[in-house]
């Protein structure tokens, strides 16, 4: 057989079955169609955060709360991921439950619907580093899945607030210790150079 007479017959059953070769594609794309439409829709919503270091120098104070940016980033995480917060959390985006089981498994749904990203020594702008967090959360209604989103944002920043506060009321009681030595031994100068 010929080159030529082989690629007549490959040419001519081809034609008689044109019909397999468009029906193949067909019949993929109207599957995909019917799976988009039957298969139930799920919505993402993210946000970032970012976590400053403190801005007092390690040199000039030492501070008396860590402030180890990966430790700190971690603490954050569990602290908002804990009971207290995704119960608030429930009661506002799901409208609470009164049922103790019904309360463990939305707990357990929105724990696995949900991504936390920690970033860490992430540069943000002009030098400035720090931790950065992204919340990932999927649910099947939009709005939803932002408030629920937004919620956890609000949480990580007021859980933050009392992690800055804890350890700005540390600086301060270092820096007024501190003051307090400088002071004593300045007086004990004082009055070293008075006698």
């Amino acid at each position: 057989m010929s080159n030529a007479r082989i690629a007549l017959e490959v040419g001519d059953r081809i034609l008689r079955s044109w019909w397999v070769l468009v029906a193949g594609p067909c019949l993929g794309i109207a599957s995909a169609v019917v799976a988009l439409h039957f298969l139930p829709k799920t919505f993402e919503a993210s946000t970032t955060i970012f976590v400053a270091p403190q801005q007092i120098p390690q040199e000039f104070v030492r501070s008396t709360v860590t402030d180890d940016m990966s430790i700190r980033l971690a603490s954050l995480r569990e602290a908002v991921l804990s009971r207290p917060y995704l119960h608030r959390l429930i009661e506002r985006a799901f409208g609470g439950t009164q049922n103790p089981e019904s309360l463990e498994r939305l707990i357990q749904s929105v724990r696995s619907r949900l991504e936390v990203r920690v970033i860490e020594n992430a540069r943000v702008e002009r030098g400035r580093s720090g931790g950065v967090f992204q919340l990932i959360y999927r649910d099947g209604e939009p709005e939803r899945a932002a408030n629920v989103v937004n919620m956890l944002a609000e949480f990580y920043m007021d859980q933050n607030v009392r992690f800055r506060t804890a350890q700005a009321e540390g600086t301060t009681r270092t820096i007024q210790a501190l003051a307090e030595e400088v002071l004593a031994e300045l007086q004990a100068q004082e009055r070293e150079v008075a006698a």
